[in-house]
């Protein structure tokens, strides 16, 4: 291996340059080997990725003034004491937000609009059906697969290629804005307890979320949260277990 200028005469650089569609402008740094063969190879770093790197920063940043500019120190809600009281559960899994899905291949179309528009509908819809009874207590499982992808290159965590729709960070923050919408919905007709159940799709990226969504909240003593990396998840309300998991 030998390190390579950007500005090296080499033809058979340029010449590869020239099929990427690169000048020598375009390129920050470059290492070239031969195979057993003979044959040159090339591994190129361009300004893009060092712009994927700023892009990094700016959305950590981001997310950090959005955390600070809003104010997660949340007041306590009383709450009121029932002789019979229920427990609510919402679950919305496989959400994927991020998923593409045309209506000429499947019949319908799926997108990021589509995927919110159903969570925020569906809450609504529960919620009103609910309000009947004595609600002391809503269980929110966050995970299963909320989000769709879990790299950079549009795939699962275990590398299965996707169809999408948006970037992988702009993704993850409509994912948080949107859990942050609910659990300030939820806390406002009882005690929310929040557990995430890890997926296949987001493995890690769903984890980080989970502990930004805790994060917002964690000041508040009106949701509590079971954020580990457990694959099965439980929780005791009177005398039920209730189990979760991402099937």
């Amino acid at each position: 291996e030998e390190n390579f200028n950007k500005d090296s005469s080499d033809k058979d650089y340029e010449s590869h340059l020239k099929s990427l569609g690169l000048t020598k402008e375009d390129v920050k740094s470059v290492k070239y080997w031969q195979t057993a063969s003979g044959e040159q190879r090339y591994s190129i770093v361009t300004y893009q990725d060092k712009q994927e790197e700023s892009n990094l920063e700016k959305i950590k940043q981001n997310l950090i003034d959005d955390i600070k500019e809003y104010s997660i120190d949340y007041k306590t809600i009383p709450r009121k004491s029932y002789d019979d009281p229920n427990l609510l559960v919402i679950d919305i899994a496989d959400l994927h937000i991020g998923k593409l899905a045309s209506e000429s291949e499947t019949g319908e179309v799926y997108n990021i609009e589509v995927a919110t528009k159903r969570a925020l509908e569906a809450v609504d819809s529960i919620l009103q059906k609910s309000s009947g009874f004595k609600v002391d207590k809503i269980l929110f499982p966050i995970g299963n697969d909320i989000l769709h992808t879990d790299t950079a290159t549009r795939t699962t965590t275990s590398v299965t290629p996707q169809d999408t729709d948006g970037m992988w960070h702009d993704n993850f923050v409509i994912a948080r804005k949107l859990y942050v919408k609910i659990i300030e919905q939820l806390m406002q007709v009882a005690d929310v307890h929040v557990i995430h159940c890890p997926s296949n799709h987001d493995y890690m990226s769903g984890f980080m979320l989970a502990e930004a969504v805790y994060c917002w909240f964690n000041k508040s003593k009106n949701v509590t949260f079971d954020v580990t990396n457990s694959h099965r998840k439980y929780f005791r309300y009177g005398n039920n277990l209730i189990g979760l998991s991402h099937g």
